[in-house]
């Protein structure tokens, strides 16, 4: 009777054994399939973030290239605007001279009149 105990107890480590290992084996192919996903993942997300960063790389020279772009106007703006000043400040001068011109010319005709 010890002899078939034995046996049967040979028997169940056996199978235990064999559960184990199915297990084992099981368990490190869901184990390698959960890394691969991982793996899987890391690749999309790090080519999501490249192409994120030349999009966004793109869209700041396009910024800067906007904001030169303005500022440029901006400058030509204000230098047109400086030139019709001083172009307008001349010809304030000059009329003002030629209205005291014409003023000292008629107060000498009066004057000639007068004599």
């Amino acid at each position: 009777m010890l002899s078939r105990d034995g046996v049967s107890e040979k028997g169940n480590l056996s199978k235990q054994l064999e559960k184990l290992q199915d297990a084992h084996q099981r368990l490190s192919e869901e184990n390698e399939a959960i890394k691969e996903e991982r793996d899987k993942k890391l690749r999309e997300y790090q080519q999501r973030l490249e192409k994120d960063r030349d999009s966004y790389a793109s869209k700041k020279r396009e910024s800067d290239l906007k904001v030169q772009r303005t500022e440029t106007k901006h400058t030509e703006l204000l230098l047109g605007h400086e030139r019709e000043r001083a172009k307008w400040s001349q010809e304030k001068s000059d009329l003002v001279h030629l209205r005291e011109d014409i003023k000292t010319d008629n107060d000498r005709l009066k004057g000639k009149n007068d004599i």
